[in-house]
């Protein structure tokens, strides 16, 4: 799939499931969403930002998705919204993503419409349509999740209880892959277990590059305190 059938499948896509005109954000990467190996899923979108998925600012048919350049419209939008520039999740997101640079992260949500706080998505709106044809498309090697809410439907949807704070091999969609249910990244996280997490990350995604490491990696753990709630 080339990015030009790439945005306009997504657009029909999101006309077909009626939030064309919804303000949402299926996803933030840097490059090419195809090439992202990683999914870090969040619930929804919360903050909304001046600029259209892909306005010509921010989207390249040749180049994906211009991450700094949303970060711009992002942090703009925050001050305007009258809210902090970056949360504290946003900086240790932000860290984790840079230090996995030979595996691209593609930052998505279970639902993608915007709304300030969850509770404030319309039934119409809960609807993982746009998150499915993501992983469809995108075929992550690994999804990380950082939401409890996201983990329990990953649990419905596979009939798999997860263990928070390991590697969960799924299949998802017919898709094998493997789930990291984290504690939120806002809570109690501190920089050195960020890189700990980092570092297990980058040992699980060189594992699987054999098709009998993909097997084993629920048993990879990387020792975050597990008294920190999700």
């Amino acid at each position: 799939m080339s990015l030009d059938e790439f945005r306009e499948q997504l657009s029909a896509k999101l006309q077909e499931v009626g939030l064309a005109e919804d303000d949402v954000r299926p996803f933030v990467c840097t490059g090419s969403p195809l090439a992202c190996e990683i999914m870090m899923v969040g619930f929804n979108p919360s903050r909304n930002v001046d600029v259209e998925l892909f306005d010509p600012r921010i989207w390249n048919d040749e180049t994906g998705f211009d991450r700094e350049q949303f970060v711009e419209y992002y942090d703009l939008a925050g001050y305007q919204q009258d809210e902090s520039k970056w949360s504290r999740n946003h900086i240790f997101q932000q860290n984790l993503i840079d230090e996995l640079p030979t595996y691209p992260v593609l930052e998505t949500y279970l639902y993608s419409s915007i709304t300030p706080k969850k509770g404030m998505l319309s039934n119409e709106q809960r609807r993982t349509d746009i998150f499915d044809w993501l992983v469809d498309t995108v075929q992550p090697k690994l999804i990380v999740t950082q939401n409890s809410d996201v983990s329990k439907y990953f649990e419905r949807i596979t009939g798999q209880i997860l263990t928070r704070n390991a590697f969960n091999t799924v299949n998802y969609r017919d898709h094998l892959c493997v789930i990291l249910p984290i504690s939120h990244l806002s809570k109690k996280w501190t920089f050195s277990e960020v890189a700990s997490l980092r570092e297990s990350i980058l040992t699980l995604l060189s594992l699987i590059e054999s098709p009998e490491a993909l097997n084993q990696a629920h048993d990879e753990d990387y020792n975050h305190d597990e008294s920190v709630s999700a």
